[in-house]
């Protein structure tokens, strides 16, 4: 099948399910192009960007210029190609009432002109973030493109919308034919409670590559440091203060030598480094926590098969973000990796108290130190939730698996189509 992603950023560190999605479909047989609406925000290139030579395959956006005589210089060259192959739905691209401000800034016009440039009939056109499937959806009603549009569904997209806004803000997305795949249950039930039919609302989780993330024994040492990690972006809902704030407290439960490593970095209006350092300093921790910075998948890799806990303590932000279910932790679960998070959005469709990891609730400090002294001290506890943690992950979120069902649903969806 030819299949085009649409997505606002690739490659993107921070979004790595939509690379493991692209290349997994890649290996399956299938034909497939992205369109980044956006420009590449990755600080730190994935090697599969290379292998798989994936810049041969994106198709190359075109910004809104700047200066508004260029924007009409725009319009002007590439208005008679819209027309001649739309017809008069390509002025719809222009309608405040119906697109309010990406018609009066001509974004959503100039969303269009890569797709005058290349080959638009596609099988499947596969959305990441329910604004990427609106788009889409207009682009299909214009006849700009053709083939089924499948959506997934995240949960920053989701979280802060009251149901009058998602109602409204989704709506059309919901009443169209479009297929819409959130990530987890909780999503699912809020775009139902939208108004979205259930037999069109199924849930896709985002999976983990057992075939990178070897099972290993992670019990800690008798000798030597006890190896904690979190890889995650410097974001408020990622939870740092209070992983800082638990591994302090862990160091007055025990005796153990700690070594505390956090990869990742802040995004834009997100970045929580400097604040983070400052309460790391204020604390009296500094020996004992490192700043790796972001790092390639195989520099991710070997931290987890180094450490003996992964700590992701995800929380609701002040202004009502939450998390979906973290790859991240799919990745510490299937390598073994006794996982300390919380009970927050999806994660416990994951996370099993004290069965495939430890849940506390968001916030709170005591008990996810209370837990890492748990891994710590009783190793067959610690082993029996590694193994659980692993067969999860192999019967829920094995990316190989997911990827293998998502080309089964774009091929269904295709047919019903065709």
């Amino acid at each position: 099948m030819k299949i085009l992603f649409v997505v606002e950023h690739f490659p993107s560190f921070s979004e790595t399910f939509v690379l493991n999605e692209v290349t997994g479909l890649l290996d399956l047989g299938h034909d497939v192009w992205i369109y980044a609406v956006g420009n590449p925000s990755a600080p730190v290139e994935h090697p599969d960007v290379e292998k798989y030579e994936l810049k041969k395959r994106i198709i190359p956006n075109a910004q809104v210029p700047v200066s508004r005589l260029q924007r009409f210089v725009g319009v002007l060259k590439w208005l008679p190609s819209l027309l001649s192959k739309c017809g008069p739905a390509a002025l719809h691209v222009f309608n405040p009432s119906r697109h309010g401000k990406k018609a009066l800034n001509l974004g959503l016009f100039y969303s269009c002109i890569p797709l005058l440039r290349c080959d638009t009939d596609f099988d499947a056109i596969h959305c990441h973030f329910g604004d990427k499937g609106a788009l889409a959806l207009v682009w299909e009603q214009m006849g700009l493109i053709s083939g089924p549009i499948s959506t997934v569904f995240h949960a920053h997209e989701l979280c802060r919308l009251s149901d009058e806004e998602g109602r409204r803000l989704y709506g059309p997305l919901i009443r169209s034919k479009t297929l819409l795949l959130p990530i987890s249950q909780r999503w699912q039930e809020r775009l139902i409670s939208w108004g979205a039919l259930p037999e069109r609302t199924i849930v896709h989780h985002m999976g983990a590559d057992l075939q990178k993330f070897e099972c290993t024994s992670h019990v800690p040492p008798v000798d030597g440091p006890i190896r904690i990690l979190t890889v995650a972006r410097l974001v408020e809902q990622k939870g740092y203060e209070y992983a800082i704030r638990a591994i302090a407290c862990l160091r007055t439960l025990t005796s153990r030598d700690l070594k505390y490593t956090i990869i990742g970095a802040g995004d834009g209006g997100g970045n929580l480094a400097d604040s983070l350092r400052q309460l790391v300093n204020e604390l009296k921790i500094a020996d004992i926590v490192t700043f790796a910075g972001p790092q390639p998948q195989d520099k991710v890799r070997e931290s987890i098969r180094e450490a003996n806990i992964f700590l992701l303590p995800s929380v609701t932000t002040t202004d009502g973000f939450q998390e979906g279910i973290p790859v991240a932790l799919m990745e510490a679960m299937a390598s073994g990796l006794p996982v300390v998070t919380t009970r927050h959005s999806g994660i416990p469709e994951l996370v099993e108290d004290r069965v495939s990891g430890f849940l506390a609730e968001e916030r709170a400090v005591a008990p996810l130190a209370e837990a890492m002294v748990g891994v710590i001290e009783d190793h067959a506890l610690a082993g029996r939730i590694a193994t659980a943690a692993r067969a999860k992950v192999e019967a829920e979120f094995n990316l190989l698996s997911l990827n293998r069902r998502l080309g089964q649903i774009l091929e269904s969806e295709a047919e019903i189509v065709g």
